[in-house]
């Protein structure tokens, strides 16, 4: 028997095609190019943290205002490695990587830094997808890397069972007090 209210998610997830779902990889040169794209997530993902209770991201740092010239900057500048879901023509998703090094410089793992699906593509597979394709990718663009790590605010569920489903172990835990 399903629970209640899962009926429309399998159905939904039996209705996508991850044949009509591409990874798209951005390059450094490509950034400019995909950055509106990428910024109008970015501004997305800010919304939705602002509109959790309880948000430690907006205690933090405050009010979430993000100037779209410094972050342009920060993407081009900063060795963060892109991707792109692209879904039937559309761009949905995107996550990105920052790299690793030891002390001789050398990349040893990966940080996961954004991760990110469009509120009207979520419960249908689609994130689950592409966390599992951004994962090998990273893994064949980055040969030999020994880990990779993230973040996930406490309460976002859905990230955490997705990452630990997915082999991500808790590691570090970060406590916070309110004033």
């Amino acid at each position: 028997m399903l629970i209640s209210g899962l009926e429309s998610f399998s159905q939904s997830i039996s209705d996508i095609k991850y044949a009509d779902c591409e990874t798209v990889v951005v390059t450094k040169k490509e950034v400019t190019a995909f950055f509106d794209i990428i910024f109008d997530m970015i501004i997305e993902l800010d919304n939705y943290h602002e509109q959790q209770e309880n948000n430690i991201v907006k205690l933090i740092s405050g009010d979430i205002k993000r100037d779209k010239r410094k972050t342009l900057n920060e993407f081009k500048n900063d060795d963060k490695i892109t991707y792109l879901l692209k879904y039937q023509d559309k761009y949905i998703g995107f996550c990105t990587f920052t790299p690793v090094l030891n002390d001789k410089n050398k990349i040893i793992g990966c940080n996961f830094d954004f991760f990110y699906i469009k509120d009207e593509y979520r419960g249908k597979g689609l994130g689950r997808y592409f966390f599992q394709d951004s994962i090998q990718r990273i893994q064949k663009d980055i040969k030999n890397i020994k880990f990779i790590t993230t973040s996930v605010v406490y309460d976002n569920g859905p990230a955490r069972y997705l990452y630990e489903d997915n082999g991500f172990k808790p590691y570090h835990i970060s406590l916070i007090k309110q004033l």
